[in-house]
């Protein structure tokens, strides 16, 4: 190849057309954690009963405290799909409080993090991920002991109130993988709602 041919290559090389920017993907592409937390709730609407909602809950900081002792979004979905995954076999089995095994398990690996991770940061996360695991894991407790139709109000402010939580961590791009925070707060908001809407039937 001559000099001229190599020159006439590179200068006829294909360039994108000027003012044509490439097409966007369409938005439940783009916000697939969106989509499919809206179809999953409407697969699953009807059932927002506080006996079907609470114990479910405990496995949402259960998740963050195992993913922040990992130290590795990306194991953020394995970790959702191996723990719900045990936390059904353990309830169609039966011999368990499945909350409970949940609670345990979480608050072990809580102190193996602390040990794990010596920097202040790292300690100051796991913390912070124990104290949600605290509060969200003794609102899914203590619910089941009360009437229905008292226990439904703090079981939607507790699910409401996780959404806020992922949309924390969302924003921030910590802890757990972007696409489960995103997943989770919408999940969590229309959780709420059905509990509200449970309770506003129900009520006499």
């Amino acid at each position: 190849m001559t000099d001229d041919d190599r020159t006439r290559t590179v200068t006829t090389a294909p360039h994108p057309a000027p003012g044509h920017p490439p097409r966007r993907r369409p938005w439940w592409v783009r916000r697939w954690p969106t989509a499919l937390a809206v179809l999953m709730s409407a697969l699953t609407a009807g059932g927002g009963t506080v006996d079907a909602l609470a114990p479910p809950l405990v496995l949402l900081p259960t998740a963050y405290v195992v993913v922040a002792a990992l130290g590795r979004p990306r194991a953020t979905w394995p970790v959702v799909v191996l723990g719900t995954v045990g936390f059904v076999l353990v309830g169609v089995l039966g011999a368990v409080d499945p909350r409970t095994v949940v609670l345990v398990a979480a608050t072990a690996v809580l102190g193996a993090g602390l040990v794990r991770h010596r920097h202040p940061a790292g300690r100051r996360t796991m913390l912070v991920q124990g104290a949600g695991l605290l509060v969200f894991g003794a609102v899914a407790v203590l619910v089941t002991t009360l009437p229905p139709e008292i226990g439904v109000w703090p079981l939607a402010a507790a699910w409401f109130a996780h959404g806020v939580w992922d949309l924390v961590h969302l924003r921030r791009r910590t802890v757990v993988s972007p696409t489960f925070a995103e997943w989770c707060a919408v999940v969590d908001v229309l959780v709420a709602v059905q509990l509200v809407l449970f309770a506003a039937c129900s009520a006499p």
